[in-house]
């Protein structure tokens, strides 16, 4: 049976709590065997962090589905081995997200930490490709818009890297006697769950804090949390929804010219590049004032109220200046359109007029959002899981990339009320099988 943690709230890397006993020294780590395919070397702790962890590499496979592309890339990894007893004590295995590295993270790990301390585990913290140091290939080529490089980040790609890993460090350190433990929260809580899904045999258990893992088409509303910011809007600055609706028309439906004007760019921009650059700013705008609404209270400080003053009673594209340029100048148009396609949107098209295509996709559906209107959101809902597979061509559909038990992938099945949805999946838990060799 496993003990009872000692922490009265369990969120995982996003709360920083102190083990409750001091840590040693530095980490043991257990030797482990050289091979071709694990390749680890370790390096120094980075500066200003505990020496709480090592920092290895792993020889990944860039492309898990394709047996005639065997390229390689180092993936990164953190080990803490100061309390594991050796097999058959578990792994933690913390399935990283995105971010900048798991080593911005990794002081926020208290709780893990502590839960390794109890059990008596190793503890291990993947980090995803395409963060931090895992580049498949390297810093700039990485994020090169065709299917050969970024469109293999995926979900699918991602827990492939991590059962690859986690099979191979069973080998490395004779654990296999040893029941792998994967937590995670927000998406690497999603990873988590996944895991468990679809990789039984090698993953026992999975601990998933704060997990979307019903945030998919057709499980989910996808406009729920924009629905809840708008509200916080209106419950604190009435009135500021319907003023930020105008101001969203007014900016997908302005010309190369008024958008110099209004949001003050440094440099000129095409007309052809108008509709394209207002929909990036659309969106970068959506995650701005969506965000505010996570940290309302008390109304005294709120962020909500800030921005609503700060916009004033202009209703046109203008309003937004002071969201977007804080600190005076001029709007930088060109990193907005340095890597989009080249490609129109506006508010026709917003409004089902023509489909949408490639990355104006995302950026549409967020600045339909933030605009708050429903009949505009359900007329572009047909098109975004077409946008996404152009966006990302490696990645499929959510049903497609789990490819559960027969028995999980029926209440994966789409139902009316997502609360629905959830019942049936925690009620398909149990049918999920175990590993046998370590029952």
């Amino acid at each position: 049976m496993l003990p009872t943690l000692r922490v009265a709230t369990l969120s995982l890397c996003f709360m920083q709590v102190v083990p409750t006993e001091a840590l040693a020294s530095a980490s043991r780590t257990a030797e482990v065997g050289a091979t071709d395919a694990l390749q680890m070397q370790q390096s120094e702790t980075p500066t200003g962090l505990p020496a709480w962890y090592e920092e290895r590499f792993y020889s990944q496979r860039v492309n898990h589905f394709n047996a005639q592309d065997d390229g390689r890339y180092q993936q990164r990894f953190l080990l803490n081995a100061t309390w594991w007893g050796g097999p058959p004590a578990p792994i933690i295995f913390y399935t990283g997200a995105e971010g900048n590295g798991v080593d911005t993270f990794w002081p926020h790990c208290g709780p893990v930490l502590e839960l390794a301390r109890q059990l008596n585990a190793m503890l291990i913290v993947g980090e995803m490709r395409f963060f931090g140091k895992s580049m498949p290939f390297g810093e700039s080529g990485s994020f090169e818009h065709t299917p050969e490089r970024l469109g293999l980040l995926s979900i699918d790609q991602t827990l492939a890297d991590y059962a690859t890993l986690i099979t191979h460090l069973r080998e490395a350190f004779s654990a296999q006697s040893s029941p792998v433990i994967c937590v995670g929260g927000s998406l690497a809580g999603s990873l988590s769950f996944f895991m468990r899904a679809k990789y039984p045999t090698v993953v026992d258990m999975s601990l998933a804090a704060s997990a979307p893992i019903l945030g998919y088409p057709k499980l989910t509303d996808p406009y729920g949390w924009y629905r809840v910011a708008t509200n916080t809007f209106e419950k604190q600055a009435p009135g500021c929804p319907d003023k930020v609706r105008a101001r969203f028309a007014s900016l997908l439906t302005a010309n190369a010219s008024v958008l110099g004007s209004s949001l003050h760019l440094c440099s000129a921009v095409s007309q052809a590049d108008a509709p394209r650059l207002a929909a990036a700013i659309a969106a970068q705008l959506t995650a701005d004032l969506a965000s505010r609404a996570e940290s309302a209270y008390p109304l005294s400080t709120s962020p909500v109220v800030a921005a609503c003053e700060a916009m004033g009673a202009r209703t046109d594209a203008a309003a937004f200046r002071p969201i977007l340029l804080r600190n005076g100048g001029c709007l930088n148009a060109s990193r907005y359109l340095l890597t989009r396609p080249q490609t129109e949107t506006s508010l026709t098209q917003l409004q089902g007029g023509t489909s949408l295509a490639n990355g104006d996709a995302a950026d549409a559906v967020a600045a339909t959002a933030a605009n708050g209107d429903a009949a505009v959101a359900s007329s572009i809902d047909a098109t975004t899981a077409n946008a996404a597979a152009t966006a990302a061509p490696g990645a499929a559909l959510i049903a497609q990339q789990l490819q559960p038990h027969p028995e999980l992938q029926q209440q994966l099945q789409p139902e009316p009320d997502p609360r629905a949805s959830a019942t049936a999946l925690l009620a398909a838990w149990p049918v999920l099988p175990r590993a046998p060799s370590r029952i």
